[in-house]
Formats: structure tokens, sequence, C-alpha cells
């Protein structure tokens, strides 16, 4: 059998189990699968190594980054809080326990820890950008917006601010400011999405020639796909009550 066609956990085999079991060995190990990025291989090493030495937060990171990257999010977070006991000022540590309750839908617990690290790092825009669409997903639009339009101020050529900047206001009701970023966006490489989000701004207004012309758009950016059209118009219908429009429409 060809020993290195697929991944090898040293310490799993009995055969080396005991010979390579002392620390300094465990963390080469670790270090080497976790730079490979297999995380399954780095996690079993990792707590391994965790049980034969006092407990460190670097370590308690990695584990804990090693679950995220599986999927195993709350897994995650047991960690990373571990970690947080040991060294609560990590911009790192805070960042991905803010991810994690994001991801699990804590949305509250999430927008503490974003605020943490705003307190710590006030111009950092990923951060930003964060806490703005958590207070879109609480429906604060007005609170989403000043995020979004401080990321436009502190990167005047970024355009990533556009799309949640257009879709706050939509939501807000601000149709005029939607519409003018909306027409930035079409004019700046727009995808499907865009253009039915400006159907759906059309639609609010009234104005249902300009609707059915981006509706049209959308399907046709998207190899006239009406089946896909169909479902993302279901998906929206839950805002069309707060825009004003009416089921029959």
């Amino acid at each position: 059998e060809d020993p290195f066609k697929n991944v090898r956990n040293f310490v799993e085999i009995p055969l080396f189990s005991e010979e390579l079991s002392d620390v300094d060995f465990l963390s080469l190990v670790g270090e080497f699968y976790f730079k490979r990025k297999y995380y399954k291989e780095a996690f079993m090493v990792f707590d391994a190594l965790s049980s034969k030495m006092p407990p460190s937060a670097q370590l308690f990171q990695k584990m804990g980054y090693t679950m995220q990257q599986q999927g195993r999010i709350s897994e995650a977070l047991t960690y990373y809080e571990q970690s947080e006991l040991l060294n609560s000022d990590s911009v790192w540590t805070l960042c991905h326990i803010a991810n994690c309750h994001k991801q699990l839908g804590n949305i509250s617990s999430a927008l503490d820890y974003y605020r943490r690290v705003e307190d710590t790092d006030f111009e950092n825009l990923s951060v930003a950008m964060s806490i703005g669409h958590c207070c879109l997903l609480q429906e604060k639009y007005e609170d989403a917006l000043k995020y979004y339009y401080k990321v436009e101020f502190l990167d005047e050529k970024s355009t990533k601010a556009w799309r949640p900047i257009a879709w706050c206001s939509l939501l807000s009701k601000d149709f005029e400011q939607s519409k003018i970023y909306y027409k930035k966006i079409i004019e700046n490489n727009p995808d499907t999405g865009d253009y039915l989000n400006l159907g759906h701004l059309y639609l609010a207004m009234g104005d249902y020639n300009n609707a059915v012309e981006y509706y049209k758009k959308s399907i046709k950016s998207d190899n006239n796909n009406q089946q896909n059209f169909i479902n993302s118009i279901s998906v929206d219908a839950k805002y069309f009550g707060k825009l004003g429009i009416k089921e029959d429409i």
C-alpha cells in the first residue's frame, strides 16, 4: 500500500504512539498538519497536546480554528472562549468568537464582540461591515447604514459598501438614495441580484415599467433561468409588505 496516498496521523498509529507522544514532537506534527490545512488531523494532535501542557491561549485558538474549518461552529466557539479566558485582549480571538456567534444566529452576542474589537481597532473596515450586517439582520437599518457609510468614507476607492447601502436604503424606504446606489452598481459590474433588487425598488415606487425591465435583465443575466427568478421573488416576498407592495402585484 502506498503510505503517502492518504493523510496519515502518526499519533494514532499504535506502533509510533508511545515514541511520538512528547510535547515537542506533538507540537511539530500539529503545526505540520495545521499549515497544510489537514484540520481534522491537526485537532487530534492539538487535543493530545492540551493534556500534556499547561492551558495555552494560542493552542485553544488553533483548536477552535480547526473546528471552525470543519464546520463545527459550536465546538469552535467553546475553544475560542477558553482562549479568551486566558487572553481577553486578543483581537483575533474576539473576531472569531463574533463570527461564530453570527454563524449560529446569536446576533446580539456577535454584536457585543464586534463592538469590543471596534473599541480597540476603530478603523477596521471588516469589523465595521460585520456590525452593519448584524444591525441589518436586527432590522436596525439606520444603525446599519451608519456603519456602511463609515466603510465607504474610510475607503473611498472601495465599492463593497454600495450594495448594503442600496439594500438598507430600500428597506428603510429611502427610495431615492437606494436608486442612486443601485445606479452606481449597475454601471459597475452588476450581477443578477442587482437587477432583481433594482426591480424591487421600482416596484415599491410604483414604476411598473422599469420594474419589469429590470426583472427581465435579471432573468437574462442568469441565462434566462425563469425558475431561479421565481425562487428569488419567493424569498424576497417577505419584504414586500414592508415596502408597501401589495401581494397581488
